[in-house]
Parts: C-alpha cells; structure tokens; sequence
C-alpha cells in the first residue's frame, strides 16, 4: 500500500518532470539562433549575407526553417 506522502511525492515528480520536459523544448528551438546570432555578430569582413540586401530576412528564415525542422523532428518521435 502507498502511503500519502508517496502520492504527494510522485505529484511533485510528475510536475517537476513536465516542467523540464517544456524547457527543455524550448531551449531546443531557441539554441541554433542563439548560436547563429553569435556567429553573425563577430566582426569579419567577409561573412555571408552581411552586405547582401535580404541578409536580415534571409537570416530570419533559416532560423524559422530550422525551428520548423526541429518541430517536425518533434512531432515525429512523438515528443509533442
């Protein structure tokens, strides 16, 4: 038989697992523009798409085209 505070305490587990279950997908989306903000912003003189005229928007679109990656990726392993 189990006891009241085992009950609480796998309430507090499941909660505490679905916390990080959600964090741990969101940091997922947010890491490749992190990094790709970082590369883009050391100062080289020649770094693709800096003197182009759609480099911001390209810029935008891979990191949307790589989150729409990942959250395909999610969806098929089933983790959302």
């Amino acid at each position: 038989s189990r006891s009241l505070k085992d009950d609480y305490s796998y309430m507090q587990q499941d909660a505490m697992n679905r916390t990080m279950y959600l964090l741990t997908l969101i940091t997922a989306l947010f890491i490749p523009a992190q990094f790709l903000t970082g590369l883009f912003g050391m100062n080289f003189t020649h770094m693709p798409w800096l003197e182009w005229k759609y480099g911001y928007w390209a810029f935008w679109g891979v990191i949307a085209g790589i989150n729409c990656f990942i959250v395909w990726m999610f969806r098929r392993i089933k983790w959302l």
